[in-house]
């Protein structure tokens, strides 16, 4: 008898089950001597697999279950065949072989249909009860579906771990095992998967160098208790329900700003909703420091899953936030020409526009005609999103123009592409600032624009979606960093780090606080002997700060938008101090009455807005000039600016009102 190939389970997969048996069968006709066939059910320890594997036996195992044999060398003859051989296959197989050819006979186990019938049986009854919810606790083994669908809020499990980290058995001595800073319970949804549902509640606790396991396992189980009892009530109330239906209304973009506006316990529960297809992009809309968190929790097989279908741009972004190792993976996963377009995105600036390109774009040649170009597009069955305009290269791949759409669809279409196309599409340079690629999309009404290298060569393209990303991250910078902040900060971000941040620009504010009172300690005698001079310096150096903050708000956008160059800086610089000067005249006269009134002192109005004046002249200058000094530094002026203006106005508001008050009144 000649050795017979065996059907891998899963191999006849889409068969109709009717015949699925029979093919099976089919392919099992004879075996050679010895033969072991080990039906579902049969234990078959890993000493018999030992002999078995010393002997040279060839084995047969009939559905799964029989781990043992898993450990025998893959050269010999073991085959894995789908449950639905079942006992008449062994029958069959055995027609035939005489008692010498089989000699270890054949293991008969557990009839396997018998047991399925049991289940099928005991789940019937299950379903027939009607139960609103099913509770397990640290459940080792996966639920049929027939079980998972029978309750109507569905069954839940409690798990030692804040999931995705630490599925399977033992998560508590794996936290501690890794070194993790926290872990905590999860009440889950239980689907086919192991501990892969959706997450209803979930709450953290730290892990400290002293914590046993033992400490954990009952800190865990008092939490899972409570957590347990929140959640059957949450479902029986429909305040969890609704949670996974309303995520699936939201786009990616609105899911992030909900998981930002989250604190970090509800923040986990509502990420185990979302649908693993919208992760990846849900992460991409997200500041970084919550992107950081969410990626620490989750495992790296998630991971690669939420970066499959990301745009190469948009991965390159994602992967600089990811740790070594995981990028390593995710580049593996990828096919090569895609691996090498993300290494070369990455090997630009992330602010530039060879940073922001993405590399999925169409191109054709100039000497084909626009019927060869329409053939092609039905061919390709589809176009990247944001697709206006179709790039022309040369055969070299440089950048020659471009083909709307538009003259695509109304020209003829026997003309060639070289008479239809645009030359006149001026392509972006590789290393231009994305601050400059914004203002070319907003210039030139732009969709999409080609970018090339100092070659000329066309790496990609930008489109409008990447534009708008650049204008609000750099909005939200502009703002954020007026008061010092990063807009990238997590708004729930753990206290130390967030104290811990602030204080550094607190610090700063404290030694230019001080300076000022300086300034004002030498004139103490002044202020004794002139009380009011002590009650109207704050008048002066607010309206100092008013003006100058103009100013300066002024000459940090002019030199975003590069409305500010070389050219223009004196005018403008006249420009400011004559407003500054206007304001300075009005004001200051309006003051000097309010004084005159009050104190009914005429000279002590004309000291203050005399400095008032003074004040709004200086802040004036210093609105104009702060900026430029920074740029020309390397210092982001909406960072730092705002601290030197406040510094300068404060000093020199001060300075004159007490030095004109010392001249004029004592």
């Amino acid at each position: 008898m000649q050795p017979v190939q065996i059907l891998p389970e899963g191999l006849v997969r889409g068969v109709d089950p009717a015949h699925q048996a029979d093919d099976d069968r089919r392919v099992c006709r004879h075996v050679q001597d010895p033969l072991i066939v080990v039906e579902p059910g049969t234990r078959f320890d890993h000493n018999g697999a030992d002999n078995a594997e010393r002997r040279g036996d060839r084995l047969i195992a009939v559905g799964e279950g029989n781990h043992a044999l898993r450990r025998l060398s893959p050269s010999r003859h073991v085959a894995w065949v789908g449950s639905t051989l079942g006992p008449r296959l062994v029958e069959e197989m055995n027609v035939g072989v005489d008692d010498r050819k089989r000699r270890l006979g054949v293991l008969r186990g557990q009839d396997r249909f018998r047991r399925q019938r049991q289940r099928r049986e005991r789940a019937h009854e299950f379903a027939a009860v009607e139960p609103d919810a099913a509770v397990v606790a640290a459940y080792g083994l996966i639920l049929p579906p027939r079980i998972v669908a029978a309750p109507r809020l569905g069954c839940l499990n409690v798990h030692a771990s804040l999931l995705p980290r630490w599925r399977g058995a033992a998560p508590i001595q794996r936290a501690i095992l890794a070194g993790d800073a926290q872990t905590g319970v999860t009440v889950m949804r239980m689907d086919e998967g192991l501990d892969t549902g959706a997450t209803v509640l979930a709450e953290a606790i730290p892990i400290t160098v002293t914590t046993t396991a033992a400490q954990l396992h009952d800190r865990l189980a008092e939490i899972g208790t409570r957590l347990m009892v929140d959640a059957l009530d949450g479902l029986r109330s429909g305040r969890l329900v609704p949670v996974r239906r309303i995520l699936k209304s939201l786009h990616p973009a609105e899911i992030a700003r909900l998981l930002e506006s989250l604190p970090h316990a509800e923040r986990k529960v509502v990420w185990g909703v979302v649908d693993v297809d919208d992760q990846g992009e849900v992460l991409l809309h997200v500041n970084d420091e919550v992107r950081a968190a969410l990626i620490q929790g989750m495992d790296p097989e998630d991971i690669i899953a939420a970066a499959r279908d990301l745009d190469i741009d948009d991965l390159a972004d994602f992967v600089d936030d990811l740790p070594e190792t995981l990028t390593e993976q995710v580049l593996r996963s990828m096919d090569l020409a895609n691996r090498q377009a993300l290494e070369k995105v990455m090997s630009y600036a992330p602010d530039t526009a060879g940073g922001l390109t993405n590399t999925d774009t169409v191109t054709i040649r100039p000497d084909v005609t626009l019927d060869v170009v329409l053939r092609y597009l039905r061919l390709r069955g589809s176009l990247p999103e944001h697709t206006d305009v179709i790039y022309v290269v040369d055969r070299y791949g440089r950048f020659i123009g471009g083909l709307s759409l538009e003259r695509l669809l109304t020209h003829d279409p026997s003309v060639r592409v070289a008479e239809a196309m645009d030359t006149e599409l001026e392509p972006l340079a590789d290393d231009l600032p994305a601050r400059e690629v914004a203002q070319q999309f907003e210039n030139r009404d732009l969709i999409s624009a080609p970018v090339v290298d100092a070659h000329r060569l066309l790496i990609g393209r930008i489109t409008i979606d990447d534009v708008v990303d650049v204008i609000r991250d750099e909005a939200e910078h502009n703002l954020m960093s007026m008061a010092g902040l990063d807009e990238e900060e997590d708004i729930f971000a753990p206290v130390a780090a967030s104290a811990k941040r602030r204080a550094v620009w607190l610090g700063i504010n404290l030694l230019t606080a001080l300076l000022a009172a300086q300034v004002v300690g030498l004139f103490e005698h002044v202020i004794d002997q002139v009380v009011a001079l002590a009650v109207l310096m704050p008048v002066v150096a607010s309206m100092g700060g008013i003006s100058g903050s103009q100013t300066l708000t002024l000459m940090i956008r002019g030199l975003a938008l590069g409305q500010i160059g070389g050219g223009n800086t004196r005018s403008l610089l006249r420009k400011e101090l004559a407003v500054a000067a206007i304001n300075g005249v009005l004001w200051a006269l309006v003051v000097a009455a309010i004084v005159l009134v009050w104190f009914r002192n005429p000279t002590l109005g004309a000291v203050i807005a005399l400095a008032m004046i003074i004040n709004q002249l200086f802040a004036a200058f210093s609105g104009f000039g702060i900026p430029l000094i920074l740029r020309k530094l390397n210092i982001d002026p909406a960072l730092a600016g705002s601290v030197v203006l406040t510094t300068i106005t404060d000093v020199v508001g001060f300075f004159a009102f007490l030095g004109l008050g010392a001249l004029v009144l004592l």
